[in-house]
């Protein structure tokens, strides 16, 4: 405020202090946006790398995420639904199966339970039916084909 004080001093005519009301003006809405635009991405942040962190869990939940980063369940899912384009279950399923396909990619000696276990499924029918819906084919063609 102190500097559109001074700008305003130095203004002669009406339009010249109206000019720098308004730029003082449009410059405080932009700002105003940008911080409110922050402060609604940052939980989706802490969202996503505390999914990244903890996707092996087999109990992770939108519950547990919500009471984790403390926020309601609700807020939590409108807000990373509005900001990312997808539910929050659909991003922690999608981290889910990346991991799994490095693990099918990769080290032969896990079999399909150890694997849906290691990336935070119950069991295997679960993982095998997740993957096929993400992947469009089962884990197990996946590993042979090594995509």
């Amino acid at each position: 405020l102190e500097e559109l004080r001074r700008q305003v001093k130095r203004c002669s005519e009406a339009a010249q202090v109206f000019d720098c009301l308004k730029e003082f003006c449009c410059g405080y809405l932009a700002r105003q946006s940008a911080q409110q635009e922050s402060e609604s991405v940052r939980p989706i942040r802490k969202a996503k790398q505390y999914i990244q962190e903890h996707y092996s869990d087999a109990n992770l939940s939108l519950s547990y995420i919500g009471d984790a980063l403390g926020f309601s369940p609700s807020y939590l899912s409108k807000l990373f639904k509005q900001e990312s384009g997808r539910s929050i279950l659909d991003y922690l399923n999608m981290v889910r199966i990346e991991k799994a396909k490095e693990l099918l990619r990769g080290d032969n000696s896990l079999n399909l339970d150890e694997i849906a276990m290691t990336v935070g499924y119950s069991g295997r029918i679960t993982f095998t039916r997740i993957f096929k819906k993400y992947e469009g084919i089962t884990p197990g063609v996946y590993r042979e084909s090594k995509l």
